[in-house]
């Protein structure tokens, strides 16, 4: 299901009015701040919502609430997998993630409250230190679940996504298609584009050496929270049985635009570190990770329309140029991220400007 931000208000108006009941019966009140169905956020939310919510001591939750009968089973799907996290027999590391709080059906409807991880500081604003040892112990917590026997397969296979080289292979081919639509946006993008796969699809057997390893293939700042020295996992449905350096990928491709310190700091980590051959899966990664986003964004510009538009067909441009940067093994130029962000922040809503900040990303 697409929705046009009309839709989503009329959907999200009917969600909430629908959920208050249930609320009421269990002395849950609705945050002001809801950030994650305001602003932007119907371009990537399919038929659910999910809300914040405090009881009557203060206690913060999340809600996640839908009728629709195929994000039910996303909904099932993740709770799942967030109970095999939890006695994951080879995970050499727990796998931390929040507790259920309520799990309930009421007629059509399923309900799940969990607990909401309190961060004190944002994220991005800690020391560059702080968080690069955060990440890598995130990293290190979620490689430390490899599925290396056939007893390990059959446990991942029941519980969730299994990616393997081919898998990446066929994903990466249906982004490059989908992403031919913008290619009025950038006179050069399909060139880039058919580069981008050539490069990724001539490693297949680098790919395969590290898969079957859980990772997130959504690892950013607003999918995990941390609490101390720990991180925890907030979008199980994110996590998925696949190549070691998805998780890495997405992160470091994030960072080229949030802090390019530690994007730098996380490669000069592995290239220093690590045998030759995981930093050529990390390359590759990152290589299928940016045609998969740019894939998103050219989709947000074919459905959105006036300032959205525009600031979609900017982040064409903008991540194609990290792309290339990719292929050339070199930084990218520090005027085309200033400029994307001065556009960017200029075209942004007010309403996506303070889910934002709410989120820590600004």
């Amino acid at each position: 299901m697409t929705f046009t931000q009309k839709t989503w208000q009329e959907f999200v108006a009917h969600e909430k009015t629908s959920l208050q009941p249930f609320l009421t019966k269990h002395n849950l009140v609705l945050t002001p701040e809801q950030p994650h169905i305001s602003g932007e956020r119907f371009l990537m939310s399919g038929p659910k919502v999910v809300l914040l919510a405090t009881n009557m001591q203060g206690v913060p939750y999340v809600i996640k609430t839908t009728e629709n009968p195929e994000s039910k089973k996303e909904i099932e799907a993740e709770r799942h997998t967030n109970t095999i996290l939890k006695e994951l027999p080879f995970a050499y590391k727990k796998i931390l993630s929040p507790s259920e709080h309520i799990y309930t059906k009421e007629g059509k409807r399923i309900i799940i409250v969990t607990e909401f991880i309190k961060e004190t500081t944002p994220f991005l604003t800690l020391s560059l230190k702080k968080q690069f040892d955060l990440i890598l112990g995130a990293f290190t917590m979620l490689a430390g679940a490899h599925a290396t026997t056939a007893s390990h397969q059959k446990i991942t296979q029941y519980s969730f996504d299994v990616w393997d080289a081919d898998a990446y292979k066929n994903a990466a081919s249906r982004f490059v298609h989908n992403a031919g639509i913008c290619s009025d946006v950038s006179s050069t993008l399909l060139t880039t584009l058919k580069k981008a796969i050539r490069l990724f699809n001539s490693n297949p057997d680098t790919i395969t050496r590290y898969c079957g390893f859980l990772t997130h293939n959504d690892f950013v700042p607003h999918n995990f929270r941390f609490s101390g020295d720990a991180i925890y996992l907030i979008d199980q449905s994110s996590l998925v049985f696949g190549n070691k350096h998805e998780s890495w990928a997405r992160l470091m491709n994030y960072m080229n635009l949030h802090n390019p310190a530690l994007e730098r700091a996380l490669d000069t980590f592995v290239l220093k570190n690590y045998a030759s051959e995981e930093y050529d899966s990390l390359r590759s990664m990152r290589i299928y990770k940016l045609i998969e986003l740019l894939s998103y964004h050219c989709n947000a510009v074919k459905t959105s329309s006036g300032d959205i538009q525009t600031l979609s067909k900017a982040r064409v441009c903008f991540w194609e140029a990290v792309l290339v940067s990719i292929f050339e093994n070199s930084q990218l130029q520090e005027h085309i991220r200033t400029q994307y962000i001065a556009q960017r922040n200029n075209l942004r809503s007010t309403a996506e400007t303070a889910r934002q900040k709410t989120l820590g990303q600004l």
